[in-house]
């Protein structure tokens, strides 16, 4: 009925009929399929009409109304040479101003999704910008210019026109300029200085005027504060030097100042809560936040905001800062994770993941929960309610089969990342092997399809497998193992590999009686590899890892603390120890086994992270089944261990300076000699 009804409006072109065409293409743009609009001969009548010069006010807007209809009529409008018809600059500048108007328009509209098309047109938006035919047309080309920069394949061809520049330069520093164009010129700056298609030292050119964009984030145009403060919210923000820039400029202090100001917009408030969102979610932006001191402020903020405050998408500031809670929960490294709990935050978190409401967001709630506990003993919240562990394979479940959980999707490798978070604790692996986490896990995984979904699937496993034994302990323990070999030779992720490797090495120490003390002595000279494909126990043989002497000292320590314990092998072998360092994040099995094997001593860097490192575990693991001595020497100061860790330095002197490290290390030595004189 809809096409009945639109070919009546063509049949009357191209004499009359335009408007009400055009106006009836738009309305009922839900009715009107590609199909039907392609079919009622619209499109050609308007292209001959654009053609020959003729009805061009009616002709114009109407091809600018078709193209809002769909990519498809747009496709379509663009194979009958429209670009190319523009590219007479000085035929299209002899129409009236209306009809240039709806020209731009369309481009407007073509420059979103089209931008290497509309970009052809670029001559068509510069003469409209130095004609200045109005504000109306000046914000079109503005509008345009910023749409076309999100293209990283445009962003050098538009730093290289100088004119081009030029004039939105000058729109930027003009504070007579009206303000939308300004606030589009700003954008379009915007997206070239964070886009990739830029050099450093093109986007450096580029410094002093992004500076200046910032500082409309202090001035009184709230039109213009706003523009700039939902650049730095809705751009993307994966590189960390945008967030330094940020940062650099003190937006995040911005965008807390806004949150903190009772007079504020509830849009405003909402842009600036969306913008620390997206700061917070890498290492970088939490640790910024953190390190300006400023956590307590934004749960302070959370606290009073209330829920019932809704912007025009209907998501209240309160539903953003639960996500900024969540990342500081995931990002932050675990020596700060006592402040945000001592700020009561594992509560909060704990109420909205029970909530199960939509909009309290209660999955990102649980996962957040995950990070800020899961490595924490015996927490009396988790063992109290297995909430978070259900919710968690629920989530992965309705993943799995495409629909949504809690009002939001999600994608496998999030509820999988939480349950790997909850794995570090040993009292929490009890919890999740009683509610089959490890099953549902491996209940229809596809290695290969995701690596960040390899890489949490293998952390889990691999954290599972130092307290479980992976072939008689699960439901799908033949699974388990296939999946751990699959990833260990088929992932694109050298972090999935290797966690994969560590699930796959314990197993293998859990199947071998350890060697009499002796023989491991008898073996310290030289060190060992693990035969890549055997199943059986690591076969030992002599490789290329020779100990320097059978002194050799083995440093274990997790990869984020390599930069400190460089430091300490640099001491220790100007006092005369031979000293191999873990420390490498592409380190093998083979080579982790022979350093042991090769060691007449393993010291432990005690440190946060040690705990949560399987490859560190391992090490440990492997050292005490080789009956290999071990210190504790302490690397970061207030650290107390817990659970296996607590367990393997319970009772042992644990050494803080570096003098009482050597002099521990050479009461080992089995040199007598070198026990009465250690060399200096």
């Amino acid at each position: 009925m809809s096409l009945v009804i639109l070919k009546e409006f063509v049949d009357q072109l191209p004499n009359n009929g335009w408007f009400e065409a055009s106006d009836y293409v738009w309305k009922h743009h839900d009715k009107l399929s590609p199909e039907d609009v392609i079919a009622s001969g619209f499109i050609e009548i308007a292209m001959d009409c654009f053609q020959k010069n003729e009805n061009m006010i009616g002709c114009t807007r109407a091809l600018w109304y078709l193209m809002r209809h769909s990519n498809v009529v747009v496709d379509h409008i663009l194979k009958m040479r429209y670009i190319d018809l523009l590219m007479d600059v000085e035929r299209i500048f002899e129409f009236e101003p209306r009809t240039i108007l709806s020209i731009l328009y369309s481009l407007q509209d073509l420059s979103f999704y089209f931008p290497t098309e509309c970009f052809k047109a670029l001559p068509i938006i510069k003469h409209a910008l130095l004609q200045n035919l109005g504000e109306a047309h000046t914000i079109t080309c503005h509008a345009s210019l910023m749409n076309m920069a999100l293209h990283e394949g445009l962003q050098k061809p538009f730093m290289d026109d100088k004119e081009l520049m030029t004039m939105v330069e000058e729109t930027v520093y003009d504070p007579q300029s009206a303000i939308k164009p300004r606030k589009h010129a700003c954008g379009f700056v915007t997206n070239l200085y964070f886009g990739n298609g830029l050099s450093q030292k093109e986007k450096g050119q580029l410094d002093e005027l992004y500076a200046f964009i910032l500082g409309f984030l202090r001035g009184d145009d709230l039109e213009l504060k706003l523009a700039v403060l939902k650049s730095c919210n809705t751009y993307k923000l994966e590189e960390m030097g945008v967030r330094k820039v940020l940062n650099k400029n003190n937006v995040p202090l911005i965008m807390i100042e806004i949150l903190q100001d009772k007079k504020a917009s509830i849009e405003f408030r909402a842009v600036a809560s969306g913008g620390l969102w997206n700061f917070s979610g890498c290492d970088y932006g939490a640790k910024a936040l953190f390190d300006l001191g400023k956590v307590p402020d934004i749960v302070d903020i959370f606290n009073t905001a209330s829920w019932k405050e809704l912007d025009d998408n209907d998501e209240s500031p309160k539903y953003k800062l639960v996500g900024v809670l969540c990342n500081l929960c995931l990002y932050l490294p675990q020596e700060h994770l006592n402040e945000l709990r001592e700020l009561g935050l594992h509560d909060i978190l704990h109420e909205l993941m029970q909530s199960k409401d939509p909009s309290k967001q209660p999955v990102n709630a649980a996962i957040g929960l995950s990070c800020l506990v899961g490595h924490v003993e015996n927490n009396p919240m988790l063992l109290a309610d297995s909430t978070i562990f259900e919710m968690m394979c629920e989530c992965l479940e309705k993943t799995r089969e495409g629909t949504g959980f809690h009002g939001c999707s999600f994608e496998q490798w999030e509820p999988i990342g939480g349950l790997s978070h909850l794995s570090v604790s040993d009292s929490n692996k009890a919890l999740l092997h009683d509610t089959k986490c490890v099953e549902c896990v491996c209940k229809g995984f596809k290695v290969g399809v995701d690596d960040r979904a390899d890489e949490v699937v293998a952390k889990f496993i691999s954290n599972m497998s130092f307290k479980y034994d992976l072939v008689t302990d699960f439901d799908v323990s033949v699974q388990i193992l296939l999946i751990m070999e699959a990833i260990k030779e088929n992932s694109k992720s050298l972090e999935a590999r290797r966690l994969a490797n560590i699930a796959i090495f314990q197993q293998q120490m859990k199947q071998r009686s350890p060697q009499p003390a002796k023989a491991i002595a008898t073996s310290s000279s030289s060190s060992t590899t693990m035969s890549k494909n055997s199943s059986s126990p690591a076969t030992m043989s002599t490789t290329a890892l020779q100990p320097k002497s059978v002194e050799q000292v083995m440093l274990s320590c997790p990869t984020s603390m390599v930069d400190s314990v460089k430091r300490l092998r640099l001491y220790l072998e100007g006092e005369g120890v031979n000293v191999w360092i873990n420390g490498n994040i592409g380190m093998t099995l083979d080579e982790m086994a022979g350093a042991v094997e090769a060691s007449h001593v393993i010291v432990v860097c005690l440190c946060y992270a040690y705990k949560s490192s399987q490859i560190c575990r391992a090490e440990c693991e492997y050292a005490l089944q080789t009956r290999k001595p071990i210190i504790i020497f302490s690397l970061q100061e207030g650290y107390e261990p817990d659970g296996w860790l607590y367990q393997l330095t319970d009772g042992k002197k644990v050494e803080t300076t570096t003098e009482g490290l050597v002099r521990e290390i050479w009461k080992h030595a089995t040199n007598p000699i070198l026990r009465k004189f250690p060399k200096k």
